[in-house]
């Protein structure tokens, strides 16, 4: 059994791939940087005995994402699981933050999700079997956030597909199993690579945690799988509150976050 973890060198695809590993899984670890991405595979052979095999990929690039997808190929090398952890955020106001940065970030939580999928799914209903999850996000359910404005429409882009293709396999009969990951706050360290504090609140759960959930929500055949019992008490509240008062209660969170000076 092989499972491909795409930003699988730090955070909640490291986690995923070290539990994956204990269980027996032969893993492949892939992402933008070759010394994370070792020095996770060093981490994960120490512990399982086993080491993976990492492959460079920038899944915002659809040239990077066949290199990839042809690279397995050549090795034989067909995933039962594949896990889509790559993405990243950035926080401060839309006129303030960098447009460059902004574009990689659609590219790579947007583009970088329709590109994995169309690219990998496929090798998972050739065979009628397998496993496949995108990480996207609590902030799916959101309206928006000022402040993360780019990121909130990333996630609420990869929940939707997600959700509607896990559909129209299920339509088709299929018996592969395609989920969409929604965590709330995630000690990651995310926030302030991002941009803004490092201040997670009182209801963060860790990467590990989150990961165990994954693993566990994935074999279970769960197509949205939410993380923790705060996130679960709290997203239908999301469903019936009004978008305005969404928005304000966001942007209020994330002004608390935030590390540079707003124009506004």
């Amino acid at each position: 059994m092989i499972s491909l973890i795409l930003g699988g060198g730090s955070g909640i695809g490291f986690e995923s791939a070290q539990i994956l590993a204990r269980r027996g899984y032969d893993i492949v670890l892939s992402g933008r940087s070759m010394d994370r991405l070792n020095l996770a595979s060093d981490t994960i052979e120490k512990e399982s005995g086993a080491r993976p095999l990492c492959i460079s990929c920038d899944i915002g690039k659809i040239d990077s994402v066949r290199q990839l997808k042809e690279e397995l190929i050549s090795r034989s090398i067909c995933p039962d699981v594949i896990i889509n952890a790559a993405g990243f955020g950035t926080i401060g106001y839309f006129l303030d933050n960098d447009a460059d940065k902004e574009r990689a970030e659609t590219e790579t939580n947007s583009i970088g999700t329709l590109n994995v999928m169309h690219e990998f799914l496929p090798m998972l209903t050739e065979r009628d079997r397998g496993f496949f999850v995108n990480v996207a996000s609590s902030a799916g359910y959101m309206p928006g956030s000022p402040g993360m404005a780019v990121y909130y429409a990333t996630k609420s882009y990869c929940l939707s597909l997600t959700r509607s293709v896990a559909e129209e396999l299920k339509m088709s009969g299929s018996h592969v199993t395609l989920s969409a990951l929604c965590p709330g706050p995630v000690q990651t360290g995310f926030s302030q690579k991002a941009g803004g504090t490092d201040e997670y609140g009182p209801f963060a759960i860790s990467a590990e945690t989150c990961a165990r959930a994954l693993v566990n929500g994935m074999f279970k055949k769960k197509k949205v799988i939410v993380p923790g019992f705060f996130m679960k008490f709290t997203l239908p509240a999301a469903k019936i509150l009004p978008a305005g008062l969404l928005l304000m209660i966001a942007g209020m969170h994330q002004k608390r976050k935030l590390s540079i000076k707003s124009n506004f």
